[in-house]
C-alpha cells in the first residue's frame, strides 16, 4: 500500500484487474445469450448463438487445472477477443 493507503500499481494488481474483466466480459456474454435465447429468433440468431456458446467455455489449452494453465499471453488474448467479438456481434 501506497500513502493513505493507496494501492500501489504493481503486476499482482494488474492481474487481479484483468481477472475481473475477463469474468465481466463472461458474465455480460451470458447475460447477452440469455437475452438471444428468450428473444423468440432462434433460426436468425442460431449462428451467433453457437458462436458466443464457444467462446464462454475456457480453452483447454488455456486452463485445465488450478495448477495446469497456459503461460503463453497470446492464448488469453485470443479468448478474450473472442468473447469481446461475441459481445460486440450480439444480435439485438
Amino acid at each position: 500500500m501506497g500513502p493513505d493507503g493507496t494501492p500501489l500499481p504493481t503486476i499482482r494488481l494488474e492481474n487481479f484487474r484483468d481477472g475481473l474483466e475477463d469474468y465481466a466480459y463472461v458474465k455480460l456474454l451470458e447475460a447477452a445469450v440469455q437475452r438471444v435465447e428468450a428473444g423468440g429468433r432462434p433460426a436468425a440468431t442460431a449462428d451467433w448463438l453457437a458462436r458466443a456458446r464457444r467462446a464462454l467455455e475456457v480453452p483447454p489449452s488455456l486452463l485445465r487445472s488450478p495448477t495446469e494453465y497456459s503461460r503463453d499471453p497470446a492464448e488469453v488474448y485470443r479468448w478474450r477477443r473472442s468473447l469481446a467479438e461475441s459481445l460486440k456481434t450480439a444480435p439485438q
